[in-house]
């Protein structure tokens, strides 16, 4: 209903008629709705007190009837897969680039070295999140390749995602920190990177970049949901094209006293590990820790301990060439293996008691939930619903960070 209308369900949004009549009596049009219009499958089947349409049709096509007197018989477009859209882009000009449904991002020739020529835009929508290094991706994402310059050309690039992508990244059990859930989650917004690969892939296979990657951090204001569309566009410079994907900032998330690796995602022929110390990278000397801080891959050892929690840490290739940055966390989760003794190593998954480093998480798919019997401090707590943690009298649970 335009301009809107108190009531459960009512959309105040272009209906998208096949052809939509001039406003007033006796006038024409078609009020079937197109492929994608947003009225399919969001009316009240309570409602409904007939088998077909106006046209004869089924009412119900697609398990939930539209709005309006006419069924979408059509199956839409399919949520999973890939389009490709080419453009010509003139120089210091923009190009949308669209699929069935709507635009899926926009291109703007800008920068030191404007990009111009035939663009290729590609946009994936995998069935599951893509993932890479124990990093996971949101299911759409995009590669965009010039003709010309694809390493070196300047843009500004808009891209376009649902909040149910973002809802289904923020879902995996072992995202810790969250994109945005709503429009105004400043905190989601904070979150939020880019990821460039430069290059071509193969249909959009994360893990065949093979030239490294670039972490981008659009700030808020270029974060916006767009209410009509009902989506989000994110906004971002960009020097070079190739493969982009949406995640949050790096965290490295395991358990103390544990080993683990990371990457340097970045290909050359020296490479010198560093960590933010005051504001500044320094080199990496912790041999106990970290044994070989030249190499593409940086172990760490089982003497890593807790209060290396919230260090930052990098891969300077060749002298000049920073790679991502990832920031060290560690979480445990509950298990309940042995009964419900919080302060027994074995309940928990990464086999020692939770301190104030660590996260802590409760899941709701537990036999037994724990029982804290003294005063005790964690970094964070989730507890999903359904879940409980018990108290004994008289006892506190301090969490010191977010």
């Amino acid at each position: 209903m335009q301009g809107g209308q108190a009531g459960t369900g009512n959309l105040d949004v272009n209906p998208q008629f096949v052809s939509q009549p001039a406003i007033g009596l006796g006038t024409v049009g078609d009020l079937r709705l197109q492929l994608c219009s947003p009225a399919i499958n969001v009316g009240s089947n309570a409602a409904n007190n007939t088998t077909t349409d106006q046209n004869g049709k089924p009412r119900i096509t697609f398990g939930t009837i539209d709005m309006g007197g006419h069924e979408q018989q059509q199956v839409p477009p399919p949520p999973v897969g890939y389009i490709t859209n080419v453009q010509q882009l003139p120089l210091n000009g923009s190009a949308m680039f669209s699929a069935t449904c709507g635009a899926f991002a926009e291109l703007q020739s800008t920068g030191a070295r404007p990009v111009s020529g035939t663009i290729t835009a590609n946009v994936f929508v995998d069935a599951d999140p893509p993932s890479m290094d124990g990093k996971n991706y949101v299911a759409r994402h995009f590669e965009l390749m010039p003709g010309n310059n694809a390493f070196t050309g300047t843009g500004r690039i808009k891209l376009y995602f649902t909040q149910a992508e973002f809802d289904q990244f923020n879902s995996l059990p072992d995202t810790e920190l969250k994109l945005p859930a709503s429009p105004d989650d400043q905190t989601g917004k904070s979150h939020l990177r880019i990821y460039h690969f430069p290059g071509e892939g193969i249909v959009g296979i994360v893990l065949f970049y093979k030239m490294g990657v670039t972490e981008i951090d659009p700030t808020n204001f270029e974060i916006l949901w767009n209410e009509t569309a009902q989506r989000w566009e994110i906004s971002f410079l960009t020097t070079g094209f190739g493969g982009f994907f949406v995640s949050t900032a790096n965290t490295s998330v395991f358990c103390p006293e544990s080993e683990y690796q990371w990457h340097a995602a970045t290909s050359g022929t020296t490479y010198q590990w560093q960590k933010l110390q005051n504001g500044s990278w320094v080199t990496l000397e912790d041999r106990d820790v970290f044994p070989f801080t030249n190499s593409p891959v940086l172990f760490c050892t089982t003497s890593i301990t807790a209060d290396w929690y919230g260090t930052q840490i990098r891969c300077l290739v060749d002298g000049n060439k920073p790679g991502p940055v990832y920031t060290i966390h560690f979480a445990t989760t509950w298990t309940g293996a042995i009964d419900n003794a919080w302060n027994k190593p074995g309940n928990w998954s990464c086999g020692i008691v939770p301190n104030q480093y660590m996260n802590v998480r409760i899941n709701n798919n537990v036999l037994i939930y724990p029982q804290v019997p003294v005063n005790t401090t964690v970094r964070s707590i989730i507890i999903q619903p359904g879940a409980t943690v018990n108290l004994a009298p008289g006892v506190q649970l301090t969490i010191t960070g977010k």
